[in-house]
């Protein structure tokens, strides 16, 4: 069953390739590019910066991260 809307504890899919970064802006610190089709779990957010929205993201090695809601749409939990 896939959620209607992002939101604290959904998985959302990568649908593009995004920058996964240490804060929620644009200037920080990338950690690593998310490719289109990762599926991550949303841990926090929203917050509202640089003209996006976005969620603090965990990725399956359990690393935290913000990417923008532009390039995230909510998906089924991994089987």
């Amino acid at each position: 069953n896939i959620p209607a809307a992002i939101e604290s504890g959904v998985y959302v899919a990568v649908v593009d390739g995004v920058n996964f970064r240490q804060e929620a802006n644009t200037s920080a610190q990338i950690i690593r590019t998310l490719g289109a089709g990762e599926v991550l779990q949303v841990v926090e957010g929203p917050v509202s910066a640089n003209d996006r929205i976005w969620w603090k993201l965990k990725d399956p090695n359990g690393v935290e991260g913000w990417a923008a809601q532009d390039f995230l749409q909510p998906t089924a939990p991994p089987q």
